[in-house]
């Protein structure tokens, strides 16, 4: 059911989710020939994003499919200036002609007969969104090197992305944790790594 494009070329792990004729992509950042090929005749319903970064995006333009944005997200996308391409490195894309969703935190996004849950994280420095599938976790860089993303500035940031991260906790079992380029863990392993996210937990 979830298949993993590892990463390669300084782009991040590519994940595609399929359940019978449907499948969605979450970081659709390379291999855009691999996946088409991998899919076949099912049809792609959604794009998701762990966090719009040139690492994560770079071939977003590629596919004919809506994107599934946090409002946060969006805007980070939209005003960060970020250079991908729409077919085999050719002109950038335009993401005026990209195909945006606005979804809100805890959104379901049903793929045939499961449900995706979508976190929007708050309080971390980056526009970070977190899925939830089946006691499987997307987590792009919410954790990594053993530490827990970045803040954001504001006031009261860490105490948000405190709450963000209890949240998802609260609802899943050791779940298997796919980052933006790691091999697959339970969460378990993570929290032993982890000092912060010992603490939270």
């Amino acid at each position: 059911m979830i298949q993993t494009f590892v990463s390669k070329e300084g782009f991040s792990n590519c994940y595609v989710i399929c359940r019978f004729h449907e499948c969605v992509i979450i970081n659709p950042s390379h291999s855009y020939e691999q996946i088409t090929s991998f899919i076949g005749q099912k049809t792609i319903t959604a794009l998701f994003l762990t966090e719009p970064s040139k690492i994560t995006i770079d071939q977003i333009g590629y596919y004919q499919a809506p994107i599934y944005l946090t409002k946060r997200q969006h805007e980070e996308m939209i005003n960060s200036n970020i250079n991908g391409y729409d077919y085999l490195n050719k002109p950038s894309f335009n993401i005026s002609n990209l195909k945006f969703n606005i979804i809100d935190n805890k959104y379901i996004f049903e793929l045939a007969d499961l449900n995706i849950k979508v976190y929007d994280i708050q309080g971390s420095k980056e526009a970070l969104a977190v899925f939830e599938l089946d006691n499987n976790l997307f987590v792009g860089n919410l954790f990594r090197n053993n530490r827990i993303a970045k803040k954001a500035k504001y006031k009261g940031s860490i105490y948000d992305l405190k709450k963000s991260i209890q949240e998802i906790l609260h609802s899943v079992n050791n779940p298997l944790i796919y980052d933006i380029l790691n091999k697959p863990r339970l969460l378990n392993s993570e929290i032993k790594q982890n000092d912060e996210l010992r603490n939270w937990t």
